[in-house]
């Protein structure tokens, strides 16, 4: 029975090694995906950066394309000739 012993706490010793080896690789993994993401993450805000300031930096605000939908804050534009007279209807 001492061998077994032995034998089990040997095999549960290198398990116990294999899996924090494990877990400190794939701390590692993400630890490089999230450096990696934020960096992606900033040039995309640059370029964004950058982009707003060659078109005069107005962004997304009054009067820029995509703000609200299309003509969203613009009056309603009246036609002339298109209104029907107040009576209501034929008689």
């Amino acid at each position: 029975t001492k061998s077994i012993a032995i034998v089990t706490n040997y095999i549960v010793a290198a398990i116990a090694e294999g899996l924090a080896e494990r877990q400190a690789s794939k701390d590692e993994e993400e630890s490089e995906e999230s450096n990696n993401e934020n960096e992606t993450k900033a040039r995309r805000l640059e370029a964004e950066a950058q982009a707003e300031a060659g078109r005069g930096g107005r962004g997304r605000g009054a009067g820029a394309p995509g703000a609200g939908g299309p003509g969203a804050g613009a009056p309603k534009r009246r036609v002339p000739g298109n209104r029907r007279p107040a009576g209501g209807g034929p008689r």
